[in-house]
């Protein structure tokens, strides 16, 4: 589409120059069919930049969702990674309350070995 529209631009210059006036030491030629060929010139190039908006959009939009949907599948791993890192957390004070009832357990048998001897 780009290079088509830049060649009908072109083009549309050159028509415009040959048959409506010529490119002297002070400018384009001022006739009044110039001046209308002008805004003509602007309107083409400004839906050229609509479609040069609208193809780089449809370029990107991809990207973006794919962006989109690895910061949520992201999101949910960090989410998970806390919620182990929180059983882990948990794990670790069971297990010190259990070192702690082992120790008690372990003095109280001493305790009873003795009472055996005795």
């Amino acid at each position: 589409d780009f290079p088509m529209a830049m060649t009908a631009m072109a083009g549309a210059e050159m028509d415009l120059v040959s048959s409506k006036g010529d490119i002297g030491s002070e400018g384009w030629d001022a006739t009044p069919s110039a001046a209308i060929s002008m805004p003509f010139l602007a309107l083409e190039a400004g839906e050229i930049e609509n479609r040069l908006r609208k193809h780089t959009i449809e370029l990107t939009e991809p990207a973006i969702a794919k962006t989109a949907a690895f910061e949520r599948k992201l999101h949910e791993v960090r989410l998970y990674t806390d919620q182990n890192a929180e059983n882990l957390k948990q794990l670790h004070q069971k297990l010190s309350g259990q070192e702690n009832l082992k120790l008690t357990v372990e003095s109280f048998r001493g305790e009873l070995f003795e009472w055996d001897k005795e």
